[in-house]
């Protein structure tokens, strides 16, 4: 520590202030610069604190703290404040102890030392000092018996706790397993007898100019190659036992952009695909079936111009208005297959099939109802569903409920109606709202057909199939088209 110089300005008025340079503190004392040099290193016995009249010096004690009051400005005699032990008490469980400190007053305070795994805790007494002791290793590993003869085992033992846990060892096809106190051996049990059969590995020229070859060959003379081949854009060459591959590309910098442009057809469109030295390559799109295909810039839109045929509610078959609006009425024969052709082309869900009379007009007949698909491959149509007969004495919409929805996939269907006796205002059909899903039918014309048999024999069990050959066709312009109705679901 260096000393302390104590400077009093000139201007300065000191009273009192006695300093004697006998302690062997005060090394100097310089009158002219008002300063006093103090070397705090040095020790001294003070017999006297000038003016310092709050407490008496004789009574001072080695270690006595002095505190000094703000408000009265005096020192006066202080407490040093609680003493402090410390010792170790038990933990809160077997895995911790705790390290205490006790102050003179009686207050504690604790610290936890606790720990896991294989480590153990526990308080010990070195003469007459108490400590806290960790040890770690309480664990121990050795070599049992497996319980195969082709297993041994490694066994973990907790030496605390005497849990054990083990790693077997099994031996695979071509060894065996064997144990010697600790130590567990493997053998190798298979014999090879060419045990001596070494190997070199070479270069050697490929049969094509774009191949090298990469050679095996064992002592006895044998080879064994693995072919190296050139791709396009490469080359391959030998030198030795080096094989380089190079590029043979010189322009590897080339950039594409994507744009869509116009198709060689109505039907089509591209996109293409254009590199930074003017090259292209285009990928044709097609419109096909119910879709047309259109370009603005880089888009392109394909839109179905079909009609939607996933609706609810009354229809036939599957009209664009209520089948109630659009139902008109026409009286209809005996013994009369009428058949009124129409398309699914997404799928058609069918609840129940019905009939409808004029408002005053009764079902007077037995009438039946069903639903027939169109079969390619043997020119006929076979029966999906059929209803009825129908309610006699009924005036007006009747329905009945098929015993599960029947789902119509895409095809070509025939709703068929047929009546024992000639009934007055049946519910049809006009051609001018199903139009969309009847064929022949167009937007301009409202030609239509439907397939019917003048002289067929009314059965309340409609055939399974029926040959086209054996309906007829009526082409119509604007008529209607006696019919069935369909509630869809």
């Amino acid at each position: 520590m260096s000393d302390i110089n104590l400077i009093i300005p000139s201007d300065s008025s000191v009273v009192d202030l006695s300093i004697s340079t006998s302690t062997n503190v005060v090394n100097t004392v310089v009158e002219s610069q008002n300063s006093i040099s103090i070397d705090p290193t040095l020790s001294v016995t003070p017999t006297s604190l000038l003016d310092l009249t709050d407490v008496n010096a004789s009574t001072i004690s080695n270690g006595q703290v002095l505190t000094y009051n703000a408000s009265s400005g005096k020192f006066v005699s202080g407490s040093a404040g609680d003493t402090y032990t410390i010792g170790s008490v038990a933990g809160d469980d077997a895995a911790s102890e705790k390290i205490r400190l006790t102050s003179s007053s009686g207050a504690t305070s604790d610290m936890l030392i606790k720990v896991s795994g294989n480590i153990d805790v526990r308080q010990g007494t070195t003469g007459s000092d108490t400590h806290i002791q960790i040890e770690g290793g309480l664990s121990s590993i050795s070599a049992v018996d497996g319980d195969n003869s082709d297993e041994e085992k490694i066994r973990h033992t907790n030496t605390k706790s005497g849990g054990t846990s083990d790693v077997v060892i099994e031996a695979g096809t071509g060894l065996s397993i064997a144990r010697s106190d600790n130590k567990i051996t493997l053998t190798n049990t298979v014999s090879d007898s060419d045990t001596n059969t070494t190997y070199s590995v070479s270069c050697v020229d490929g049969d094509n100019s774009d191949e090298e070859k990469i050679r095996l060959t064992d002592s006895s003379g044998g080879t064994d190659d693995v072919v190296l081949e050139a791709g396009t854009g490469l080359t391959i060459a030998r030198a030795g036992d080096k094989i380089t591959f190079t590029n043979s590309v010189s322009d590897n910098n080339t950039t594409y952009t994507v744009s869509c442009v116009d198709g060689d057809n109505a039907d089509e469109e591209k996109i293409r695909l254009t590199g930074s030295d003017s090259s292209t390559d285009d990928v044709v799109l097609e419109a096909a079936g119910s879709l047309t295909i259109a370009r603005s810039s880089d888009k392109i839109t394909f839109t179905n111009d079909r009609y939607d045929i996933r609706l609810k509610g009354d229809h036939f078959p599957c009209s664009n208005d209520n089948a109630a609006s659009s139902f008109g009425h026409i009286d209809i024969s005996a013994n009369y297959w009428y058949g009124g052709v129409f398309r699914v082309e997404g799928q058609m869900n069918i609840t129940h099939i019905g009939i409808q009379t004029k408002n005053g007009t009764n079902t007077d007949h037995d009438i039946v109802c069903g639903i027939y698909k169109y079969v390619y491959s043997s020119d006929s149509w076979t029966k999906v569903v059929q209803v009825g007969p129908f309610t006699t004495g009924v005036d007006e919409r009747q329905a009945i409920a098929l015993a599960s929805t029947e789902t119509l996939a895409q095809g070509l269907y025939m709703s068929v109606l047929l009546a024992d006796g000639a009934q007055q205002d049946m519910g049809g059909n006009y051609v001018a709202d199903t139009q969309a899903l009847v064929p022949m039918a167009t937007a301009n014309a409202r030609g239509g057909f439907y397939l019917f048999d003048n002289s067929y024999t009314y059965t309340a069990t409609l055939p399974s199939t029926v040959a086209s050959g054996a309906l007829s066709v009526w082409e119509y312009n604007g008529h209607k088209l006696p019919s069935a109705f369909f509630v869809l679901g």
